[in-house]
């Protein structure tokens, strides 16, 4: 006489514990489980492997770290894969090559900046943030509106581009970036990473020699 099979279970088996030394810290377990939702098993071991290994990078080692154990994933990953529509892969690449733009900011300071980049129309779409922006210029995501902005305005400078030239105190000729609204927004439209603050330091210095340059013509 054969026997019924046995009823299916309700519920499925819990998958299997991640074997990693992060596992064991509760944080670490939140933010490992939030991955689960969006990342493969095969991506998350991978994010896991490269807080732990031993390489020269030991700085992104342990940003990366830092982020699994400390971090709130779960907000991340609702902002830029559930909301945004980042793909996985390319929300791994960002974990792993740029943790710190998600441990020096929060999702609604990055909105703010998100919203910052709209208004100097850097991006205009969803899809010019994921496949510009964040692949290229991600800790520009991280840097406060209030700075993205001063960095814009600074460098449109009308009052700068009105006086052109100013005298200091030895009577020699200084000049200011100051390239005007328009011709900032196209540089910045063309160069984002103008707004990055060591950038802006770097550049600012051969600005003026150009504006120099072109003056003395």
């Amino acid at each position: 006489m054969l026997r019924p099979h046995p009823p299916a279970s309700v519920n499925p088996p819990p998958p299997p514990r991640l074997a990693h030394p992060l596992a064991d810290c509760q944080r670490a377990t939140a933010n490992l489980a939030a991955l689960a939702e969006h990342l493969l098993p095969t991506q998350i071991q991978d994010l896991c492997s490269a807080a732990e290994a031993s390489s020269s990078s030991g700085r992104k080692q342990h940003a990366v770290r830092r982020l699994l154990s400390d971090g709130d994933l779960q907000s991340w990953t609702g902002f830029l894969v559930s909301g945004l529509g980042m793909k996985s892969d390319a929300f791994l690449r960002l974990l792993l090559h740029c943790p710190e733009a998600l441990l020096e900011s929060t999702p609604y300071d990055m909105g703010r900046a998100v919203q910052q980049l709209r208004r100097l129309g850097v991006v205009s779409t969803d899809e010019d943030l994921l496949d510009r922006i964040v692949p290229c210029y991600p800790m520009l995501l991280a840097t406060p509106p209030a700075q993205v902005g001063g960095a814009a305005e600074r460098l449109a400078d009308e009052e700068c581009s009105a006086r052109r030239l100013s005298c200091d105190d030895e009577g020699s000729r200084s000049l200011g970036v100051g390239i005007g609204e328009a011709a900032a927004r196209r540089l910045i439209r063309m160069c984002p990473a103008y707004l990055l603050p060591q950038i802006e330091r770097e550049l600012d210095p051969a600005l003026k020699r150009i504006r120099a340059s072109n003056y003395n013509k």
